[in-house]
């Protein structure tokens, strides 16, 4: 299977080539398939419905009372490098080329991971990466920008297919969440240096927002379920000092798809 991942710029007028690659296939291990079954009995099933069921933007948050406060939003940059980002709303448009980013702030130092799940079930982990100098964890009082630097140059994920719905899902606690840091391990990095590329036919297929480009200024150049993730992570809450979970959802879709 190809895969158009993630496409990093790095002020090179040669264009990266396609990386074909096969990602090998990760087996849940026991303990992941214990959390995740235990996870879904400890949560309502009603409340996972009624949280599909919104179709935009939605929200969980498991935090003792004035202890730990986030404000995060998603952005698009401005298509035409003019500086002129734009704030998206639940249920905004995307389309293949649009680089993203993430701003975020806490009222203490906080981790943060940010996982993106296409239509098509393709999982990805946005952040942390490797390599980038934005690390955990995060420092409070300060609005990052996220995926952050790499090699001191600001980044962003690149949107590298079309495909329906983009859900992304935010974790951010004011400890590590052990339960998130292993269920991360099987999912597929960004990598830099895949060109965005787009598959025509009968199962038309986009990587999403698997890409990471840099961020485009004026004058610069899936074996794990995203909801059965959250409801880990919900469930972890109550064991920490304070965690936000938050899921965006944003609409991707097919060019000639009709909607």
């Amino acid at each position: 299977m190809e895969s158009a991942l993630l496409k990093v710029m790095a002020g090179t007028a040669a264009a990266p080539e396609l990386a074909n690659s096969t990602e090998a296939a990760h087996e849940p291990s026991k303990e992941q398939q214990e959390a995740r079954s235990w996870w879904r009995g400890w949560l309502p099933t009603s409340l996972a419905a009624a949280a599909l069921a919104m179709g935009s933007l939605v929200v969980w948050q498991m935090l003792p009372t004035g202890s730990f406060n986030v404000d995060a939003s998603i952005f698009r940059e401005s298509r035409d490098g003019d500086g002129g980002d734009v704030r998206l709303a639940a249920g905004g448009r995307v389309r293949p080329g649009d680089r993203l980013f993430v701003e975020i702030e806490g009222s203490e130092n906080m981790h943060v991971y940010i996982i993106n799940q296409d239509e098509n079930g393709e999982e990805y982990l946005l952040f942390p990466l490797a390599g980038f100098e934005t690390v955990n964890p995060l420092p409070a009082g300060i609005k990052h920008r996220l995926p952050g630097t790499l090699s001191g140059r600001e980044q962003s994920w690149k949107v590298t297919s079309a495909g329906g719905t983009e859900r992304f899902l935010l974790v951010a606690s004011a400890e590590p969440v052990p339960l998130l840091e292993n269920q991360i391990k099987s999912l597929t990095h960004a990598k830099p240096g895949v060109p965005v590329r787009m598959e025509i036919g009968t199962a038309i297929r986009f990587r999403g927002v698997g890409g990471v480009d840099l961020a485009n200024r004026a004058g610069e150049g899936p074996q794990h379920e995203l909801d059965d993730i959250a409801q880990i992570i919900s469930q972890a809450g109550s064991q920490a000092p304070g965690i936000h979970v938050e899921i965006f959802e944003l609409s991707n879709p097919v060019p000639g798809g009709g909607s």
